[in-house]
């Protein structure tokens, strides 16, 4: 349940306040602690299109001085999760103090923790970047993982994929691709980092652009959570009749 918690507020505000350049990984961890109760403000118009062309729930410092509606990211979490947002934290003037694309929503929701994977060091909320690096892997039939451990799928259960995030990924892929046939795995390759991924049946011999391929699959680690994988396989992979409905 969120707190509304204004004494989070002017930890936000005072954290706002340190050099773009300064904030490292002590300054990301207090700003984790206070934005999820901080009561924050938002505009008329609750959700914009980021320039990566994807929506965000604005939540913005509370003007000083001055009654608000409050909102905090623990009360919009579920409604984010289940309409496909982000949340951006004050992004006027840019670049926004903070951007927090689905899939932080989707570990926090879960896990606890917006971040359990190492964050990447030039990580710095930028809009822009997704902040983290899921591998593309051409998966063929003939892979076989070095020392003899092999690569195993099955599928996701529902507290690793759970049904609001399915949804949401569906109803992206489904604009994306144009297909009804949506499928999904998940792969697990002990030689991997991270070990546990997830494979949708979306192939680049599908492709004529492989530049189009490319953005799909890039733009779907927005959806994820950090410490997931991501991974494509050939149409020609045994592994690809693991897939299931998604």
């Amino acid at each position: 349940m969120p707190k509304f918690d204004l004494k989070k507020t002017q930890e936000v505000v005072d954290l706002f306040e340190v050099d773009r350049d300064s904030r490292e990984e002590e300054w990301r961890q207090k700003f984790y602690a206070a934005i999820v109760d901080a009561s924050m403000a938002t505009p008329k118009d609750q959700v914009l299109q980021g320039p990566d062309g994807f929506p965000y729930f604005v939540l913005n410092a509370p003007p000083p001085n001055e009654g608000f509606e409050t909102f905090c990211v623990s009360h919009i979490l579920d409604t984010c999760l289940k309409e496909g947002l982000g949340i951006v934290v004050q992004p006027e003037p840019g670049p926004p103090q903070w951007v927090f694309p689905y899939g932080l929503l989707w570990s926090f929701k879960e896990f606890g923790a917006f971040e359990l994977a190492e964050p990447d060091e030039n990580e710095d909320g930028d809009e822009h970047d997704h902040g983290h690096d899921h591998k593309e892997e051409e998966m063929d039939a003939d892979d076989e993982p070095e020392g003899g451990e092999s690569v195993l799928t099955s599928q996701p259960s529902a507290s690793f994929f759970p049904a609001y995030a399915r949804k949401v990924i569906k109803d992206f892929l489904q604009k994306r691709v144009g297909s009804s046939d949506l499928q999904v795995m998940m792969v697990n390759d002990p030689q991997d980092d991270p070990q546990q991924s997830l494979s949708f049946n979306i192939f680049a011999e599908d492709f004529q652009d492989q530049q189009q391929f490319s953005n799909i699959m890039y733009r779907l680690t927005w959806f994820l959570p950090r410490h997931y994988g991501l991974v494509s396989m050939s149409k020609g992979s045994d592994l690809a009749k693991s897939f299931q409905p998604l």
